[in-house]
């Protein structure tokens, strides 16, 4: 840049070089990404040279007097924007730009800073599963770009009991299978990218249950039904203290379940079932709970004779 100054003798003016105006306002705003995009930084300021045969250089650095892992990003033209991709997530990043033309540089603008940080993984829960063997099922939502998962349990709220740390392929959910019974855990998950981590997640806690006690208050009877069907209908109470996801109930023509015996598996919920059998017989029955802890004993046994 350059303007003319008309000396004395006006047939042949003087040319000055004015100095560069350095580029000013330059902002730095960090761009965490996503599960698909990896994070970066975006680069905004206001170019004061307004010529078109003068460009801008971009310098990054890892320290505030750029001098440790400078990079010269980017020699740029008829822009104000630069977007920094990928950059180390939970490292500060330091920026300076200037403007160089035919007739030299400007002086350094003003620095900007900026730190990515990778979103921590939401939505994390965590349930028993409904049928053996004992196991816990985990799922989350990620929410950064990531090379690997990290999943801590532990038996307390502060993770300092029992915790164990598991390293997982990038990923949205994972069954625990080795847990104990009757014990409450807490789980969270974190992802990685390049040697950084994200914060942890929300922590989801669950008790296992125990192995359920015997089932109470068996009792059955018998019906003739029109039509000349015989059937005996057996029901029963679940324990008080017990989780149960279902039923074995077993029918015997002797008392030792040896003879003609039956065995059929009945869904949690239900607490009764009808059995059609054969008139002017004795039968046997005994019940037995069930849940991924375990299996009670069976229930003392009932006799039913049909009519």
């Amino acid at each position: 840049m350059s303007e003319q100054v008309i000396g004395r003798d006006a047939r042949h003016p003087a040319t000055i070089d004015k100095p560069l105006p350095a580029p000013t306002g330059l902002t730095a705003t960090p761009l965490p990404g996503s599960p698909t995009e990896q994070p970066a930084i975006m680069l905004v300021w206001t170019d004061n040279a307004k010529d078109p045969d003068v460009t801008v250089r971009l310098q990054r650095a890892a320290d505030a007097g750029f001098a440790a892992g400078l990079v010269e990003l980017a020699q740029l033209s008829g822009t104000t924007t630069y977007t920094d991709a990928p950059v180390l997530a939970g490292h500060t990043q330091h920026y300076r730009i200037r403007a160089e033309g035919p007739t030299g540089c400007s002086a350094w603008s003003s620095t900007a800073s900026a730190r990515t940080l990778l979103p921590a993984p939401i939505g994390l829960l965590a349930s028993v599963a409904g049928n053996g063997p004992l196991r816990i099922d985990l799922s989350w939502t990620n929410r950064s770009y990531a090379t690997g998962v990290h999943l801590q349990r532990a038996t307390n709220p502060t993770f300092t009991a029992g915790l164990v740390t598991v390293a997982l392929p990038v990923g949205t959910s994972w069954v625990d299978d080795t847990v104990a019974a009757d014990t409450t855990y807490y789980h969270r998950v974190r992802t990685h990218y390049l040697g950084s981590a994200s914060a942890w997640s929300n922590v989801a806690t669950v008790t296992t249950p125990h192995a359920p006690a015997a089932p109470v208050g068996l009792r059955g009877w018998a019906v003739s039904e029109p039509g000349g069907a015989t059937v005996v209908t057996v029901s029963w109470s679940k324990d008080a203290g017990s989780v149960v996801t279902g039923w074995t109930l077993q029918r015997a023509a002797d008392r030792e379940f040896r003879t003609g015996l039956v065995t059929v598996a009945v869904p949690g919920p239900r607490r009764a079932v009808s059995d059609t059998v054969a008139p002017d017989s004795t039968y046997h029955y005994r019940l037995r709970a069930a849940n991924p802890a375990g299996i009670s004993v069976f229930s003392e046994p009932i006799v039913v004779r049909t009519a």
